[in-house]
């Protein structure tokens, strides 16, 4: 079988061939002139061919998707290195096909529904056909037009890419011709349009079928294997993967020759396999690693973050350096949402966001809501043992973490998706140690703001609230973190701050802007190329005071809330500025704790302070004069029922 369809194919290359060229030479008069330039083009024609075979061929980088229970994500595979790299969970499950259109656009084939994959950005996955009757297992592009089989009966389907549209092609047959696999050579030029390559699961071989009759029209090669998807190479030839050994095979169209190409790769789950020529571009480095000074009121740069390598275009993350807290005068609870049934004591359940959310330079669809009162993003962890401590360790959200339970009295979680680039979370939970109920809420915004609103007999609770990244630095604890009474207190919202105030960081890296707070500013940069694969840099960014040597709000106008301000510089050695306003006079505790949750030092304790600005230099030291090691500590303002925290570093 092997020999007749090599013979077929070198027979039909070299009829073309001798075809075209006696063509050109019968268009030509036959003079000596005539002649010599018919004789020159033969040879012309001979060497270009002879030059194509010898050209090198070129890596594939293959995309496949593996699918299981637990997880599904799309993977990439150098087929020059053998390197295999994951590109994300991923919420289409179920697929079954992957292919690139002419422009380097993903679909991908579950078994009734086809999808758009954005790669760059998974949260515009786009469903754009549907079939109730469908049960598909394989997919192709060819000339932007998708061809899919349909498993029971063999038909051939065309899918129009842009409506969905499906048209019968013909019957390939079911049964003993089934086809497992479509591949095609429409993505890598010349651009022919086909034919369609595919395998047949019953007969162990890959054929060509005609993509406007439906008709099987050769043999390829005998594989003898179990083969579960194919991709088409940019050397002309085809990959598959046997799901039986997880082996990758590679078959040279020209000879029907297949070949091993790699083992024991983590394959078993497969079930899609597409194709782009090369290897990608290096992975993208930062290579900028200074920042120039500014000065506060002077114009800064622009200047522009440099890097090399990656595949374009890429995306640029500023990750937070910390989230401002805004106590947005009123409690704006309310009750609204869809009850989810989630009835446990210390549940934890899954739930995919509508869009892509970032917190922290990280952007997350998956979450776990739990029953003790937060949003886990790391995993389905319940904790009732809530802590300072525990939370500066996990990835978590925690509106009012403490032990609480939906198992009793009808209680549940609700889930309110109405308004646009918005998710509210709602609890109507009780504590098993005393049955009061609490009701609470935590509303997660597509531009990274979270907001906590907080209902009527939210008392008599020992909670932990606020936001943590899990790497015990990027954390902030609410001013309510500890209070035991927030029945109907005012709602806050906590604002990522990614840049001081003044500067911008555009989407091509450049900062630039009028700087108006003097300090030191660590910026956590993130470049993603188009495979995302990325690379990451902390780059330390100094403002200077102002040729003033103030900085403009050295002379504030009267404040009209309690401000805890940031504090400078920060990091700090020895000694660090820290400033509050206030709109009247107030007794002030202003207390330093470390992450135990224990005070260290006492800053005020209590006194009355007159209305406007005030500075206290803390030194680093404890309340006993010893002097505390380098870490992260917090600074707690409060005034009456009002509780302020900031944060500081200590850098020895």
């Amino acid at each position: 079988m092997i020999e007749s369809a090599c013979s077929s194919f070198s027979s039909h290359r070299e009829s073309l061939a001798h075809t075209n060229i006696a063509t050109d030479i019968a268009t030509l008069s036959v003079t000596p002139i005539t002649a010599a330039i018919a004789a020159t083009l033969v040879t012309l024609t001979i060497v270009l061919a002879l030059l194509m075979m010898a050209l090198p061929t070129r890596a594939d980088y293959l995309y496949g998707v593996n699918w299981n229970t637990d997880d599904t994500y799309i993977f990439t595979l150098d087929t020059d290195t053998g390197e295999m790299a994951k590109y994300y969970g991923h919420p289409v499950d179920d697929i079954s096909a992957l292919d690139f259109d002419s422009s380097g656009q993903l679909y991908a084939l579950t078994t009734h529904a086809l999808y758009r994959i954005d790669l760059y950005n998974p949260s515009n996955n786009e469903m754009i056909a549907y079939g109730a009757d469908w049960v598909f297992e394989s997919f192709e592009i060819i000339d932007d037009v998708g061809y899919t089989n349909h498993v029971f009966d063999g038909g051939l389907i065309a899918l129009d890419l842009e409506t969905g549209e499906d048209t019968l092609v013909g019957q390939v047959g079911g049964g003993a011709n089934r086809l497992t696999g479509l591949a095609s050579n429409d993505l890598f030029p010349p651009r022919r349009g086909g034919p369609l390559y595919a395998g047949r699961v019953f007969r162990d071989d890959i054929v060509t079928v005609d993509p406007v009759t439906a008709e099987i029209t050769g043999t390829v090669a005998v594989i003898r294997e179990t083969l579960v998807n194919l991709a088409y190479g940019s050397d002309h030839s085809l990959w598959f993967i046997d799901s039986s050994d997880s082996t990758l095979y590679r078959v040279d169209i020209a000879t029907g020759i297949v070949s091993t190409f790699m083992k024991k790769l983590d394959l078993s789950n497969v079930t899609g396999l597409a194709a782009v020529p090369d290897a990608p571009a290096l992975w993208p480095e930062i290579i900028t690693t200074s920042l120039p000074p500014g000065e506060v009121g002077i114009p800064y740069g622009p200047v522009a973050i440099e890097v090399q390598g990656g595949e374009p275009p890429l995306q640029w993350i500023l990750v937070p350096f910390a989230y401002e807290e805004i106590d947005l005068g009123a409690s704006l609870y309310y009750w609204r949402g869809q009850a989810q049934g989630w009835f446990a004591d210390n549940g934890a359940w899954e739930y995919w966001l509508p869009f892509h959310f970032p917190f922290y330079g990280e952007t997350y669809r998956q979450v776990w809501i739990t029953s003790n009162g937060y949003i886990d993003l790391a995993g389905p962890f319940s904790d009732p043992n809530n802590s300072d401590t525990a939370l500066i360790a996990a990835k978590r959200i925690c509106p009012l973490w403490d032990d609480l339970s939906t198992s009793y009295g009808g209680r549940d979680i609700y889930i309110d998706e109405s308004a646009d680039n918005e998710v509210t979370v709602f609890w109507n939970v009780y504590r098993p140690q005393n049955q009061i109920p609490c009701y609470f809420q935590c509303s997660l915004r597509a531009n990274g703001e979270i907001e906590f609103h907080y209902g009527p007999r939210s008392e008599a609770v020992t909670p932990t609230v606020g936001i943590s990244n899990g790497d015990s630095i990027h954390y902030e604890l609410s001013m309510y973190n500890g209070q035991t009474d927030l029945e109907d207190v005012n709602s806050v919202r906590f604002t990522p701050q990614e840049m001081p105030d003044g500067l911008t960081f555009s989407a091509d890296a450049v900062i630039s802007g009028t700087p108006i707070e003097a300090g030191f500013f660590d910026l956590e940069l993130r470049v993603i190329d188009s495979l995302l694969r990325d690379d990451e840099a902390i780059l330390t960014l100094e403002i200077l005071p102002g040729p003033s040597g103030l900085n403009p709000d050295d002379t504030p106008p009267n404040p009209t809330s309690v401000s805890l301000l940031p504090a400078k510089p920060n990091p700090f050695n020895p000694t660090v500025q820290i400033a509050f306003e206030l709109p009247q006079p107030a007794p002030i505790e202003l207390t330093i704790v470390d992450l135990r949750g224990e005070v260290v030092r006492r800053l005020l304790n209590g006194a009355q302070q007159q209305a406007g600005r005030r500075t206290i230099t803390w030194d680093g030291c404890a309340d006993d004069g010893r002097t505390l090691p380098s870490g992260t500590y917090l600074v707690r303002l409060r005034t009456g029922r009002e509780v302020q925290v900031g944060k500081v570093m200590l850098v020895r």
